[in-house]
């Protein structure tokens, strides 16, 4: 579930969501002699040019969530557009 949490708001406003989400298995993380990465999800914040072809679209935003427990969760993202 995805909660838009400024609706209506300015163009210069950030935009900020709730997202809620259900891990229904858990995320292993990889280890091996050289490294190690723990298990995280990452989120994307994407301004869509064009319904018909990916090729306008704009990553604004990434955020890395961990650790992901088997259960439901939520947390906040934020981002400041620059203008």
């Amino acid at each position: 579930d995805i909660v838009v949490l400024e609706s209506p708001a300015r163009f210069t406003d950030p935009y900020r969501f709730k997202i809620t989400f259900e891990c229904i298995a858990p995320l292993k993380d990889v280890i091996s002699n050289h490294f190690s990465f723990i298990a995280n999800i990452e989120w994307k914040l994407i301004y869509v040019g064009s319904p018909q072809t990916t090729d306008k679209d704009q990553e604004l935003d990434t955020c890395m969530v961990s650790p992901v427990p088997v259960g439901v969760d939520s947390f906040k993202f934020k981002d400041t557009p620059e203008l």
